[in-house]
Parts: structure tokens; sequence; C-alpha cells
């Protein structure tokens, strides 16, 4: 871990080339050395490690159900073979014909262990699908006790439940979707075992700490995503499959103390995202405040513009129709449809004008046009809110009939209109009103936030407190070499070498320090025994640290 902690330091510190190591070969080689050293060095590791602690509980749990009895799947009648099966999930290290592989390992750990190597099997052994489906007819009838594949291999479509007591993750997979499959071989309909059990192997102080907290969190978004909560506006980001820097640090140090910083600093920024998308949402509020209250005072203006002209509309239906285009009264709508038309095709561009009134009400024109280049001509009542009647300026010699016939309809709905702008305006008031209400309520995580920022500070007064009593532990260790090297530089040597019978006139101390470093490293003292004498070391100045000597130290 030490090493990946270093390769992570150089790759943030853009002392590696990419392509040469990156985040994700060190994740994946993280990844297998949680597994086993030898995926990593090349190298049998020193010490026992997650295979053997896998092989040691399988074969605890073979030799305790092999004699246990189950039903024949298809007769249900007793089966003639007794025994339980074992799943066992890896998805690292596959079986493969040259080299060492995890699947060979853990085969031949079990088999240390009293496993028959015949009932030990692979599902890459099944090349097909006839193959796999004769692998699971063993399995299912008590020849196998111990299949081992992947997620990929052994997942959908695996059905040897029968006699099935335990799962076993060796490694963790990336996808929560992908531990639901793998526990499905287990747990589910026809296994015929009352209580059944899943193992999950982790390599303390490794990835497998942070790929199994991965996998949670990836299950907590997915399963907020499917309940499909309305009151959640916003839901926790899953992030990348890939380690960061002040993580790998964290695992790599070992320290439980740089483990809790870690993890409390991932928890101060997860709930500071939280923090910043809620107040994004405070300012979304107050324009959603802002539109729907100036929504509201529009739809009061117009209300009002509508309620005053009530009044003064004319019943212009059937027979009381009556009509005034370029100062003429109009009695008749085909009439007044081709009038209407004349007198539209000399309206220019620019705003609106009046062009006739109809029940009381002026009538406005204005000529628009798409980014097509086509040409449309807009009547509206004056004043009000009514959807204006169009016609394309080149349908004006067959339709004037069609815009007599619209202009009559917006003047007999205006009551209707009233009644629609005021559930416009009540609307835009209720939602004012609940923006208002989502304004005024405090961040539901202020509690944990201030709590974690003051875990956060604790933990780093107590690192800081660490690493100045580690400075100061070094300092004196340094004080105290440096008198050492004070004594060796007073000390008075003969001029000539001492012979094996002499040694130089020395107080008892210097003669013991010299005693414990000749023998630690003989060659520099007998050179420093042979150095002419000295008068003794110099005069030390009080704003400067001890001079260090070259001899060695103690």
């Amino acid at each position: 871990m030490q090493l990946l902690g270093e390769r992570a330091e150089k790759v943030r510190g853009g002392m590696v080339d990419p392509s040469e190591d990156n985040m994700l070969k060190i994740t994946g080689d993280g990844r297998k050395a949680a597994l086993d050293m030898q995926l990593v060095t090349g190298r049998p590791a020193s010490t026992p490690g997650k295979l053997q602690a896998a092989a040691e509980n399988i074969a605890r749990l073979y030799h305790a159900t092999r004699e246990r009895s189950y039903l024949d799947p298809l007769t249900g009648q007793p089966s003639a073979t007794a025994g339980a099966l074992q799943i066992v999930f890896c998805d690292l290290s596959t079986p493969a014909r040259e080299g060492w592989n995890a699947y060979d390992q853990l085969r031949d750990e079990l088999v240390d262990r009293g496993l028959p190597a015949e009932r030990i099997r692979y599902i890459h052994q099944a090349r097909d699908d006839l193959e796999k489906a004769r692998l699971f007819a063993t399995c299912r009838n008590g020849q196998v006790s111990v299949i081992v594949g992947s997620t990929q291999k052994m997942g959908v479509g695996t059905n040897i439940q029968p006699r099935a007591i335990a799962l076993h993750h060796v490694d963790a997979p990336w996808r929560p979707a992908d531990i639901a499959q793998r526990d499905g071989r287990l747990i589910r309909q026809g296994n015929q075992n009352p209580t059944v059990a899943v193992y999950r192997y982790v390599t303390e102080g490794s990835f497998d700490t942070y790929m199994w907290q991965t996998l949670e969190r990836k299950a907590r978004f997915i399963g907020q995503v499917m309940r499909g909560r309305l009151d959640v506006r916003e839901i926790e980001d899953v992030g990348e499959d890939v380690l960061g820097f002040a993580e790998l640090k964290a695992i790599a140090s070992g320290d439980p103390l740089i483990l809790q910083r870690a993890k409390i600093d991932a928890e101060v920024e997860r709930l500071a995202r939280v923090q910043r998308a809620w107040q994004r949402g405070h300012q979304a509020l107050r324009a959603t405040i802002t539109a729907a209250s100036l929504r509201s005072d529009a739809r009061e203006q117009q209300i009002a513009a509508v309620s005053q002209a009530l009044p003064q509309v004319r019943d212009t239906r059937a027979e009381r129709f009556s009509i005034t285009i370029a100062g003429r009264t109009h009695a008749h709508r085909t009439d007044a449809g081709g009038a209407l038309a004349r007198g539209l095709r000399a309206v220019a561009p620019g705003p609106a004008r009046p062009v006739a009134q109809l029940a009381g009400l002026q009538v406005d024109a204005e000529l628009r046009g798409d980014h097509h280049g086509e040409q449309y001509v807009s009547l509206t009542l004056h004043g009000l809110p009514a959807h204006p009647a169009t016609l394309k300026r080149s349908q004006l010699a067959d339709a004037g009939l069609s815009l007599i016939r619209q202009l009559e309809h917006r003047v007999q709905t205006l009551p209707e209109l009233v009644a629609r702008l005021d559930t416009e305006r009540t609307e835009a008031l209720r939602e004012a009103g609940a923006a208002r209400d989502q304004l005024a309520r405090p961040f539901k995580y202020a509690d944990q936030l201030d709590a974690a920022r003051q875990e956060q500070q604790q933990l780093a007064e107590q690192l800081a407190e660490r690493h100045h009593d580690r400075q100061h532990a070094e300092h004196a260790v340094a004080l105290t070499a440096g008198d050492v090297d004070a004594d060796l530089d007073a000390a008075t040597v003969p001029a000539s070498p001492p012979t094996a019978d002499t040694e130089p006139s020395l107080d008892p101390q210097t003669a013991e320090s010299l005693r414990i470093l000749r023998a630690t490293q003989p060659a520099p003292i007998t050179e420093a025994l042979r150095s002419p004498p000295t008068p003794g070391p110099p005069a030390r100045s009080p704003a400067h640290a001890p001079s260090r000597s070259p001899r060695p130290r103690r």
C-alpha cells in the first residue's frame, strides 16, 4: 500500500506520464493487492491472506455439511449423494493456462484442508452452454461441493440453488447489480437449506474498504432514484470508480486518524455540496417568487382592463351583427369580410393601428413576419389580452370572413377570459407563497455539517499535535547526537596510534560511548583515534544550532 501511495503522489505531481501510470492503474493494482500480493509482486505473500482465510472457512463448512441429505430436484425423492454446495465468486485472476492465478491457489488451499480435488470445479471449465448445463446438473445432484466463478460467467441463468449452503464474495465487483446477481444464486426459490450464509472477505487496510463503500454509495443512489420520492430535489452523486488521492493516501498510511480524517473530509465535502445545492435552490426560489409576483400583477391589470371593457360590449350575434370599417358600417358578414380584407392589404409593417370597430370595441391590425419570410396579419381587441386573430397575408382575398368570425368569437368569450385570468392569478399567488415557504425553511443538514466540521477540526488538531510531538522528539534526538559529537571532539587523543594494549585517556562516559560506537562501526572509530589531537570544540553561538561532527552517532 505504501508503494501505491508513492505512485499516487507521483501521478498527482505530474512526475509520470499518464500512459505509464495513472489512478486507474493504481486502483486496479490496489484491488489485486487486496486479493493476493502475488498478483502485484509476482512472488508468494509472506503471510496468509484472503485466499487462505476463504479456504479455511470453506473447508470448515464442507466438513460440517458433507453428510447432509437433500432431495433430488427432479424426482423429489431423497438423493443418494450427500453434501452441500458452496458458491465462490472471484472476478480477478481467473484461471489461465500459464502462470499463477487465484483460482488454482484457492483450489490447492482447499485440497490441503481435506477437500477432494474432483469436487472443486470452475465455471470456466464449461466451454459452451451444453457443458455449462452439465456442470450445473452436477452441482444440483451433489457431485460438486465447491464451484468457483466470476460474476459475468456465473450470474444470470445459473440455477444451482437446491444444495447451496453458502456464498463467498472473495472480491468486490463495481456494481450493486453484480452483488444482487451473485446473492441471487443462493437466496432464491428452490433452495432446500432452511438457512444460508453469505460471506464477504475484506483485507484490512486495503482497497476492499473503498470498494464496499463505493458499492454502498451506488446502491443508495439507485435506491433514491427507484423510490422516486417527489420531496427530494437532489440525490447524491455516485462518483467515479477510481480512488481519489486523499482516499488512497489514507488507506496506504494505515493510520486510524488519517483514515478517519479522509472519511470526515469526504463527509464535509458531501454535505457542503448539498448546502451549495440548497443555496442555489434558494436563488431559484427567489427568481420564482419574482416571476410569480410579476405574473400575478400582470393578470390583475388584465382582469381590470377586461372588466372595464365588458359594459361597453354590444351583442353582434345573428342579425344583430354590425362592424365599422374605414368609416363605413357593414351589417352583413360577407361584405364586411371583403371590406376588411381590402383594408388589411394596405397595412404596412410597424406598430399596430386601428382598422375597425366591432361590438363597441376597437380592432387593431399589425403586419408580422416569420423567419421563413411569410407575412401574417394579426388582429387584436385594443387594450385587451384576448388571443389575436391571425391570417397569412397571401390568404386575405379568400379568408376575410374567417377573420370576422374569429373576432366575434374573441368578443363573445371575454367573460370566460376574465375567469381564466383570475385562475392564472390565483395560481401565481399560490406558486409565490409555496416558494416563500420553502425559502423560510432552514438547511436541514446544518447540524450534521457543523458536527462534521467540528470533528474535522479536532482531527486536524490531533494530527498537528502528533506531528509537532514527532518533530520535537526528532529534534531532541538530534541535540543528543550533537552532545555526543561534542564529547568526541573534546576528547584528548594521543598523536601516535594506540596499540592493542593502549587506550587513550578518556573520561568514563566518553570511553563508554567510544566502546559502543567501536562495536557498531569500528573503522570510523579507529580513524578517529588515529587523527591528531585537537584543542577542543570551538565556541558555539547561542543563535545557532550545535555543530555536527561527521563521525558516526550513537
